[in-house]
C-alpha cells in the first residue's frame, strides 16, 4: 500500500436529514450517519450506542471498533485482540467490560 490510503475525507453534499437531527446525537455521529446514508455505504463504523441504534433503524449496517478488531483477528491481520483493546482502554476508550470479555472469548482469548 505504499503511497496509498484507505481512508478518504468526504463532506456531506446535503444537510443532515431531520430523521438524524431529531435523535439529538453529537455532531460527529450525526454527520457520520448522514454521510453513510448519502453514499449508500456498505457499513458504518460507529461505537456510540444511541447512534448505532439510529443507524440500524435507518437501514445501515454498523460495525464498532471491537468488531473491526475481531474481524482483523479472524482474517489474520492481527495476532491478538486483547493488546489492542488494552491500548484503547489506556487512552480512555470506553467499552463494556462484559462485551470485551465475550468478544475476546469468541476468538479464543478469554482470561484463564
Amino acid at each position: 500500500m505504499s503511497g496509498q490510503t484507505w481512508i478518504a475525507e468526504r463532506h456531506l453534499a446535503h444537510t443532515v436529514p431531520p430523521s438524524v437531527t431529531r435523535a439529538s446525537l453529537g455532531a460527529g455521529e450525526s454527520e457520520a450517519i448522514s454521510l453513510a446514508l448519502e453514499l449508500d455505504a456498505d457499513r458504518l463504523l460507529i461505537d456510540e450506542k444511541a447512534a448505532r441504534r439510529l443507524a440500524e433503524n435507518l437501514g445501515l449496517m454498523v460495525i464498532g471498533t471491537l468488531g473491526v478488531l475481531l474481524a482483523a483477528r479472524r482474517t489474520g491481520r492481527i495476532q491478538a485482540v486483547r493488546p489492542q483493546v488494552e491500548a484503547l482502554l489506556e487512552k480512555n476508550f470506553w467499552i463494556s467490560p462484559q462485551l470485551v470479555e465475550r468478544a475476546l472469548a469468541s476468538v479464543g482469548e478469554a482470561k484463564p
